[in-house]
């Protein structure tokens, strides 16, 4: 059996043709910095590769509820350290108002002192996170959880829900308190 030029010119064509192919695979794979540009270049790998994007995805919104979820506790504990400050300070005003030597101007000014400090704490009662989601309302974090009428009387209008995130597949973290 004889071998022609021409058949061993086309194998040599063919086989520099497939060289080239390799070659400009390797380069794409080289220039995107990926191993599995298709599915079709491994598809075993494919599959785990799909596998780990979606566990990925899952991890990072674990952390964004994470993050979220310390940012409005932060807030809440904030809140409430402004609170027992606020209560802190009335007591302290109510011992002087009960003192003899005070007259009436003076209890006076003490009432006003403390009308302004129930109005304080009727806003941080209120507080809202960054995303305008109120804290204290329990499950109801799109409406203020308490009103004040025409009287100046407040009333908590929020239930004793406590919404939650998801921090891992098996835990999940309160975020909110309910002003109750």
């Amino acid at each position: 059996m004889k071998v022609s030029t021409k058949l061993f010119n086309q194998q040599q064509v063919q086989k520099f043709s497939k060289l080239n192919e390799d070659i400009q695979a390797l380069q794409n794979k080289i220039s995107t910095g990926k191993n599995i540009l298709q599915a079709s270049d491994d598809p075993i790998g494919a599959v785990k590769l799909s596998g780990l994007n979606q566990v990925n995805d899952r991890f990072s919104q674990y952390a964004i509820n994470a993050d979220s979820g310390i940012n409005r506790l932060n807030i809440a504990d904030t809140s409430l350290d402004s609170i027992v400050n606020l209560m802190v300070r009335s007591s302290e005003l109510a011992l002087q108002a009960a003192n003899d030597t005070f007259g009436s101007a003076d209890r006076e000014a003490i009432a006003l002192e403390l009308d302004e400090m129930k109005n304080e704490m009727f806003t941080i009662a209120n507080s809202t996170d960054s995303s305008g989601a109120f804290i204290f309302g329990g499950y109801h974090t799109k409406n203020q959880p308490f009103e004040k009428d025409s009287l100046g009387r407040i009333s908590y209008v929020g239930d004793r829900g406590t919404n939650s995130v998801a921090v891992s597949e098996t835990r999940m973290v309160g975020t909110t308190l309910d002003g109750g």
